[in-house]
């Protein structure tokens, strides 16, 4: 059924005039050997401008399906290269499919990207998004590993990560990734293989001044040995306050364990007994896992 043309009309163009329009730039541009994209683009701005004149989305979509002589979703497409006109026209020899999925993997790798890649990226379209990820500058005589180590000992002293991040000079996803890097390197549980890619790590991080891929390669160690939980790499400026604090709960567990054995016992009946029995033997087992995880050193 084909929808009656609205009166309303923007700038010179009527809905039946846009319809008509619409259409020629679509065969032209599906007939054309060359200016494919001009086309679409051009296509692309009437749409917008068609859509203007439409309040809900169902109306709007009735329209095209009835006035267009293509499909809802190349209008959807042609509109998506309007819109992105400038990351479009830098592909004109292209095929306009091809230029449609150019600009979706552009939308995906800003998305996929850290905060400050995004602004980056959106901030300057017309520079790629580079998979190895920004290059961090260093001062002179000094690696990236040694400013990231720089930055740990900062956050030791009292500094949260974007205080040292910004006192080195660098991002603080970027600082983030390479005081992980630099304190997994001072692990001294890793296996060969382990401490190998570590170094690897290092050292490409040094030569690239990038982070993310020696990060990536080493990840999963430093899941194995922090757990995947955010924060749990950050350097302990709280260090010598959970000492204490596990001091002074070992201590009163010892305490509680030396006088137990002074403990008056009440007359217990039998369900009474099996439970006290029962709970005294899980805080045995308990106290037996404490003792050997403490011996692995908290592994």
């Amino acid at each position: 059924m084909t929808m009656p043309a609205a009166a309303a009309t923007i700038g010179d163009n009527s809905l039946v005039d846009l319809a008509a329009r619409i259409s020629r730039e679509h065969e032209a541009r599906v007939s054309a050997e060359q200016g494919e994209l001009e086309h679409a683009i051009a296509a692309g701005r009437l749409l917008a401008e068609a859509k203007q004149q439409f309040g809900k989305r169902g109306q709007w979509r009735q329209w095209v399906e009835s006035n267009c002589s293509f499909a809802f979703r190349t209008a959807q497409a042609y509109m998506q290269i309007a819109k992105n006109e400038k990351s479009a026209e830098g592909s004109a020899h292209l095929s306009i499919i091809k230029a449609i999925k150019g600009i979706q993997a552009k939308k995906q790798r800003v998305e996929h990207a850290g905060p400050q890649e995004q602004c980056i990226e959106r901030l300057n379209g017309h520079k790629r998004f580079n998979p190895r990820g920004v290059r961090i500058p260093v001062p002179d005589g000094m690696t990236l590993a040694e400013l990231c180590r720089k930055g740990a000992a900062l956050e030791a002293n009292g500094a949260s990560p974007s205080e040292a991040a910004k006192q080195c000079g660098i991002g603080v996803q970027s600082f983030t990734a390479g005081r992980s890097i630099v304190v997994l390197s001072d692990r001294k549980e890793l296996s060969v293989e382990e401490r190998k890619l570590v170094d690897d790590a290092i050292a490409t991080m040094n030569a690239d001044c990038r982070v993310r891929q020696p990060y990536a390669s080493v990840k999963p160690i430093i899941d194995r040995v922090w757990g995947s939980r955010r924060g749990v790499r950050r350097t302990d400026k709280g260090a010598a306050k959970r000492v204490a604090m596990f001091k002074n709960a070992i201590s009163i567990i010892t305490e509680a364990c030396r006088h137990g054995r002074d403990l008056q016992i009440p007359a217990l009946d039998e369900e009474e007994t099996t439970s006290a029995v029962a709970s005294i033997r899980q805080s045995i087992d308990s106290l037996r896992a404490l003792s050997r995880a403490i011996t692995r050193g908290g592994k």
